[in-house]
């Protein structure tokens, strides 16, 4: 078992899995140095909770949001198109919070101090399975829910451990087993029902996982609670959730995982700091292009000269990755990723 500390927003979050884990110094965009998209897809179907086959209404009803289910009990599905308040957003039975983006999002309960270690679990079959040992980027929002306009079902606590974990087969039944592990996960009890805090890190699995749950998967005994509103008629604790993302994590190309893309220009030092030294494939080169992940030419070397050898900087330039051109008459010859890095990076 690995235990790390991971990032986001802010907040602490903690991972505790038999996969490794490592922490991410930076967080990076990645993409194809060739025009496809590296980080591309997100593998979590509606991660966003936009697409629904109906407007929620009652309790209970996050098979409406399409690519979802219950993987326990009666996680709840909330969206603007609600037309009895119940279930809408912003403001609904549970609380006031807008989406993170677009118009819907996700409730479970994650902690319910009158029966021993009930939990709700919402969960999706990812779009392709991961693959064991290729780092994968992992992030959500969260939000404590909280003051609903509907009295008898304000929650009175809001607890820690919220976040997601991942799966080779779903969880049936009432009650899936308390595994008191996460691949991604709070530490910190959060109180601020207005806002969204981002919840990211990087993750390795271990297995190739086709399923991803969401909830609070500790027990009692290692769940933190803390009083949030002491009229609370429920006694438990209730979370919102929004913008869940699983994708292949950018550090995964400053480890040399997508290197293989490469199509014969090399860079050096990868990551940098700023200067890079380049050896070119043909001496007939006549220029090279830095390119941003959303494809834009962000800087430009023209050679009125033949060489093997170059240098060039990234100095001025955002923290991420790039992507190398080598040009022979203004066409791409050769390509390669380079990662921009501060210093800090090797400390």
């Amino acid at each position: 078992m690995t235990t790390g500390s991971l990032f986001g927003g802010g907040l602490g979050a903690s991972v505790r899995s038999s996969a490794s884990v490592r922490v991410a110094v930076v967080v990076l965009a990645a993409f194809g140095c060739l025009g496809e998209t590296a980080q591309g897809q997100n593998l979590v179907p509606n991660g966003s909770f936009e697409d629904y086959g109906a407007c929620p209404d009652s309790p209970g009803q996050i098979s409406y949001c399409t690519g979802w289910s219950s993987f326990s009990w009666t996680p709840d599905y909330f969206n603007a198109c609600n037309t009895n308040n119940y279930f809408d957003v912003p403001y609904n039975a549970l609380g006031f919070q807008e989406a993170s983006s677009g118009n819907g999002y996700i409730g479970l309960l994650t902690y319910w101090e009158q029966d021993l270690n009930t939990r709700e679990y919402a969960g999706a079959m990812l779009d392709q399975p991961l693959v064991p040992g290729v780092e994968v980027y992992i992030s959500f929002r969260l939000s404590p829910a909280g003051f609903g306009w509907y009295t008898p079902q304000t929650f009175e606590y809001t607890s820690n451990r919220v976040g997601l974990l991942f799966l080779t087969q779903p969880w049936a039944g009432v009650d899936p087993p308390i595994t008191n592990r996460c691949a991604l996960c709070t530490e910190t009890v959060l109180t601020d029902t207005l806002g969204w805090v981002q919840v990211s890190g990087v993750y390795v699995p271990d297995s190739a996982y086709t399923y991803i749950v969401l909830g609070n998967f500790f027990d009692d005994d290692s769940t933190d609670v803390q009083v949030l509103d002491a009229s609370g008629l429920y006694s438990g604790s209730y979370a919102f959730i929004d913008d869940v993302t699983v994708g292949l994590s950018p550090m995964a190309i400053a480890d040399g995982l997508l290197r293989n893309e490469s199509s014969g220009l090399s860079a050096s030092p990868n990551p940098s700091t700023g200067v890079v030294d380049l050896t070119l494939t043909s001496k007939y080169a006549s220029g090279l292009e830095i390119v941003d992940f959303q494809g834009t030419v962000v800087r430009a070397y023209d050679f009125h000269d033949r060489r093997t050898v170059a240098r060039i900087t990234l100095e001025g330039l955002p923290y991420g990755v790039y992507c190398i051109r080598e040009l022979i008459d203004q066409s791409m010859s050769s390509s390669t990723r380079i990662v921009h890095v501060p210093q800090s990076y090797f400390e």
